[in-house]
């Protein structure tokens, strides 16, 4: 082996060290953008707010902190088809009416399946299975928008929010 050959092996292995000595990093603290509030259950959540946030969505993501999730905020209000392609995680998905009361909650398992809405939505919440179930969120709770004061705002808010930063 030459001494070229040594230094990239030699650099190769303190690279693999480094990757071993250190953790992998989970997702499991949240990427809050904003939180929301379900009767006495707060939510911090990322948003998705344009064509390449909605599309990307939580794919390849190994695993999400307890209480955090993904809002997509959609221009209009109709059904709503969502796949689990590249999406590594199961998750349930709420869809919400322009209102911010939700419609439906359905179950979503990693894979490549379709999962439409038999509701029309504007929003659509993703958070961990079985995280609705647990909280006693339903069909018909209204999900609301926490402000920076603790106080609460229709859902509505959170898209002039949004696209006015």
């Amino acid at each position: 082996m030459n001494n070229l050959h040594r230094s990239f092996f030699a650099i190769f292995l303190l690279g693999l060290g480094s990757l071993i000595s250190s953790p992998a990093v989970a997702d499991t603290e949240c990427k809050t953008e904003a939180s929301l509030q379900i009767n006495q259950q707060i939510a911090q959540v990322e948003l998705a707010i344009d064509e390449r946030t909605r599309r990307y969505g939580l794919m390849f993501r190994s695993s999400m902190g307890e209480h955090c999730g993904m809002l997509f905020i959609f221009d209009n209000t109709r059904p709503r088809v969502f796949t689990m392609r590249n999406t590594l995680i199961p998750l349930d998905i709420a869809f919400i009416d322009e209102e911010g009361r939700i419609g439906e909650i359905l179950t979503m398992e990693p894979g490549g399946d379709r999962y439409p809405s038999s509701v029309a939505a504007r929003y659509a919440l993703e958070m961990n299975k079985g995280w609705f179930a647990a909280n006693d969120i339903k069909v018909n709770d209204v999900i609301q928008l926490l402000g920076e004061a603790d106080e609460l705002q229709p859902l509505a808010t959170v898209t002039s929010t949004k696209k006015n930063k």
